[in-house]
């Protein structure tokens, strides 16, 4: 029982304003202050023995129910969160730096067996490549000396027929045919005289001049002959003299000049090759 409560209470019941009142009253006051029907009893008794007090039934007991309150969580502490911070930062550089060093093995092995495939593989290329150059170079055969000269003395053949041509051209066009055509001619028997090729290198020389320049050599002949005919056309022709025919009508006589018929030049053909000695012959005995 509560002592104090029980003082506090038998002084309120042996007060003289409170002993007047009900007992009811007396018993509820009590009960709302916080004492108990055992506790109201005892100062009751304390207070008067002899008083009479009608208790009220008792009340059943009821079952005391606990309550469980969780408890807070705990708050981190500054200290706390610092640790916890640099631990998952050495934890994250950690698993880095070891996920960084296996990689880089495992990288460098392939890339280095990568490169030692590569620099093999260049030098058995380069051992390949060498062999080769040395098969070639021991079947490469040089030409001899001769064949260069008449090679050498083809092509100065030709760069002076065409030169002689562009000559003849040019003494056309300035109607002076007749002046530079003997010497041009002896130089076309003296060009075609040395162009001949010695039959040692008879094969050889007409693949090599049909490959590189017998178009052109061939164009610029052809030119240089069709020229000749048209001039020995122009000179062996009747027409090209004037007629003299009197008139016995009129005491004036007159001169009827015909016109001089111009020889189309022969249309060149590539696969028509004709001979043209029979026609330079005459020319040739005439020079002589």
């Amino acid at each position: 029982m509560r002592q104090e409560l029980l003082q506090s209470a038998q002084a309120f019941l042996t007060s003289e304003s409170v002993q007047s009142a009900d007992n009811e009253s007396k018993i509820q006051f009590l009960r709302n202050k916080g004492l108990h029907d055992e506790e109201i009893k005892e100062a009751f008794i304390r207070a008067g023995e002899a008083l009479q007090i009608p208790w009220p039934p008792p009340r059943p007991s009821l079952m005391s129910q606990s309550v469980y309150y969780p408890s807070p969580i705990p708050r981190l502490t500054d200290i706390q969160i610092v640790s916890y911070a640099l631990l998952l930062a050495i934890g994250t550089f950690g698993l880095t730096a070891s996920i960084t060093v296996i990689i880089k093995k495992i990288m460098s092995n392939l890339l280095r067996t990568i490169a030692n495939y590569q620099a093999n593989r260049y030098k058995q290329n380069a051992v390949v490549l060498s062999r080769i150059n040395q098969c070639i170079q021991s079947q490469q055969t040089g030409t001899t000396n001769s064949l260069e000269t008449e090679q050498s003395k083809l092509n100065d053949s030709i760069d002076r027929l065409v030169e002689l041509t562009l000559q003849y051209k040019e003494s056309r066009i300035k109607h002076q045919p007749y002046i530079d055509f003997k010497s041009n001619v002896e130089q076309f028997k003296d060009i075609i005289i040395q162009t001949s090729m010695p039959p040692n290198y008879g094969s050889y020389s007409t693949s090599v001049f049909s490959n590189k320049c017998s178009d052109s050599i061939e164009a610029v002949v052809q030119n240089v002959k069709s020229e000749i005919r048209s001039f020995k056309g122009t000179l062996l022709s009747r027409r090209n003299f004037p007629v003299v025919t009197p008139s016995p009508v009129t005491p004036t006589i007159r001169h009827s000049i015909i016109p001089v018929p111009v020889e189309q030049p022969p249309i060149y053909h590539p696969r028509r090759k004709r001979s043209f000695r029979s026609e330079l012959a005459p020319l040739v005995k005439d020079t002589a």
